[in-house]
């Protein structure tokens, strides 16, 4: 049996801006660092890592399927 488990993404209190700071998170919702996101549109969210990421902070695969992890969050105030 295994015990491979990970923290689903709460959606942001807001959309995410250009501009915005942004924690990146592992599957256990463990802080990974920040980012500055670079682009917000309706269907994509990019950082300046190079990332993508849909409008709920999950991260979107070369593919174009999102994945829960690794998952973005505002910084808090």
């Amino acid at each position: 049996m295994s015990d491979l488990t990970y923290v689903p993404v709460e959606p942001p209190p807001r959309p995410f801006a250009g501009g915005d700071a942004v924690e990146v998170l592992d599957r256990e919702g463990a802080l990974l660092g920040e980012r500055k996101v670079t682009y917000a549109g309706k269907r994509v969210i990019r950082t300046d890592c190079g990332r993508r990421w849909t409008p709920q902070g999950e991260f979107l695969m070369d593919n174009g399927l999102p994945c829960p992890f690794p998952s973005i969050r505002l910084v808090s105030a």
